[in-house]
């Protein structure tokens, strides 16, 4: 699909703007046309039935008659189409057709000759025409409800997360060593203390800040980014640093040392010493003075949506199940909490834009509007920029300070683009979301390789969100990939995400 942008879109903030290539983008297969199939397919019968004689009579009622006929029933004008074949009048290819029909079971050596000249040359024009491309099935209109997807938890199965990352590349090539993890329960005066920052030091240097959700509940890790990934040292030909020394050991075994966790506790800051079994999977308890007090009745929820062309299979499905997601959280949602959306749409380098972002509204219809505008289209090659739509989401949109959530829905089919820079852009973007409290959700759309699918998981274990993925239960769009080492329970992805969003929302 190659479509430009309406002249009626809304202006929105585009970065990076660049007019697109006019190169193609990819290749065109051209088609056969309807004349040189049928010559091409009858050359292909009559070299046959040359080359192995008539079929037995006594076999199948009429298949000699059959036989002959289908030698002698090429059309005149489609074997004018194919360079080089002989030109014969109707009576003399039925006169030829009978006589190979009539003919002894064991072909001449002139009739074999001519049998494979006559298929070297079909194949010859076969193999010259680039195959048809493939007609587009009828997929029915786009309505809510007809996309299926499961979620999945890592943080809610470690063991099973850590087990999958052990031996892969990813999400190491990242530059993420997602492996110890400290979980922290705050209260306060008995009742959870939501949406308060957390704090973990080792050695005196500060090595991961989050805060909590709404069951009071926020995860620490320590050696998470690491400061260069090996596979950045292995394109420059140095020498790769151990896990260790990255940071990242694999060991779960072997707890950090020094670490203390840190929070506000109402008098005071209070601290308290991490030790092996908080490693170990132990809860972290903090029992602070502070008033429990509830955050700003606010809900921030931040769309960003992969709109290059291999979404294009998708699309306007996903523009429909979300636009009924954000009507039903403002209905559901809406009389108790401000609802702020901000719809955000990203492409690649040298497209008609890189991100275009729109501020948060609280006017949903607006919101649904600037969705349902949008067409895929761009994005030549398979990584897109989302290291850019992510610094965008995070860093450039005016987050609430305080509120009951923060949510971004990442939708996406692919990777980012591979390299120092955009490394340390999706580092800096999935520590500063945990530090403000925002969950990163990605929603993983057709054509999610392994490569996306554990950096997208990487980035929700990260941020305290969790892993969307759309199914081929629904039977829409191209083939969709089961994440690894998960057993979730797949349902329609609008109710899906109507229901993770409440579970955030409410606590």
């Amino acid at each position: 699909m190659s479509m430009k942008k309406r002249n009626d879109e809304p202006s929105g903030t585009e970065t990076n703007r660049q007019p697109a290539p006019e190169s193609g983008r990819g290749l065109r297969w051209t088609k056969i046309g309807p004349r040189l199939k049928l010559a091409t397919a009858s050359l292909l019968i009559a070299a046959l039935l040359t080359g192995c004689g008539a079929a037995d009579e006594g076999a199948v009622p009429g298949s000699g008659e059959a036989s002959a006929g289908g030698a002698a029933a090429v059309d005149a004008a489609s074997r004018e189409s194919v360079a080089g074949a002989p030109q014969k009048s109707a009576a003399e290819e039925a006169s030829s057709g009978a006589a190979a029909a009539q003919g002894s079971e064991e072909p001449s050596a002139a009739d074999a000759s001519a049998a494979a000249s006559a298929a070297e040359s079909a194949e010859l024009q076969h193999s010259d025409a680039m195959p048809p491309k493939a007609e587009p099935r009828q997929m029915p209109e786009p309505q809510a409800g007809m996309l299926t997807a499961g979620e999945w938890d890592d943080l809610g199965a470690w063991s099973r997360w850590t087990e999958l990352i052990q031996d892969s590349p990813y999400p190491a090539a990242w530059g993420f060593a997602p492996y110890r993890r400290l979980t922290v329960q705050a209260t306060a005066k008995g009742k959870p203390a939501r949406d308060v920052e957390v704090i973990l030091q080792c050695g005196g240097k500060r090595e991961w800040t989050a805060r909590t959700d709404g069951k009071g509940q926020a995860t620490l890790f320590a050696g998470l980014l690491e400061s260069r990934s090996r596979q950045d040292v292995e394109l420059q030909n140095e020498p790769a640093a151990s896990s260790e020394q990255q940071g990242g050991s694999k060991d779960q075994a072997a707890a950090p040392q020094d670490c203390s966790v840190q929070i506000d506790g109402g008098n005071g800051l209070l601290v308290r010493e991490a030790e092996a079994k908080d490693w170990a999977g132990r809860v972290m308890k903090l029992e602070t003075d502070r008033e429990a007090a509830q955050p700003d009745a606010v809900l921030d929820l931040l769309l960003m949506i992969d709109t290059t062309g291999s979404m294009a299979d998708e699309l306007s499905y996903l523009s429909t199940e979300l636009t009924n997601v954000v009507s039903r959280v403002k209905k559901n949602i809406g009389q108790n909490l401000t609802v702020r959306i901000s719809p955000n749409f990203y492409r690649d380098h040298n497209d008609e834009y890189v991100v275009r972002s729109f501020p948060f509204l609280e006017d949903a219809v607006k919101a649904q509007a600037h969705i349902a505008r949008q067409e895929a289209d761009g994005g030549q090659d398979y990584p897109e920029a989302v290291a850019e739509a992510l610094t965008d989401a995070v860093l450039e949109h005016d987050w609430s300070r305080s509120a009951r959530a923060r949510l971004m829905l990442l939708v996406l089919d692919a990777p980012p683009h591979q390299g120092l820079r955009e490394r340390e852009s999706i580092q800096h973007a999935a520590a500063e979301a945990a530090k403000q409290g925002i969950r990163i959700v990605p929603v993983a759309a057709s054509g999610t390789d392994l490569e996306t699918e554990l950096l997208l998981r990487t980035l929700a274990v990260s941020t305290g969100g969790s892993y969307v993925f759309l199914t081929d239960d629904s039977g829409i769009g191209n083939g969709h990939k089961q994440p690894e080492g998960v057993e979730p329970q797949i349902m329609p992805l609008n109710d899906l995400l109507v229901d993770l969003i409440s579970r955030h929302a409410e606590g």
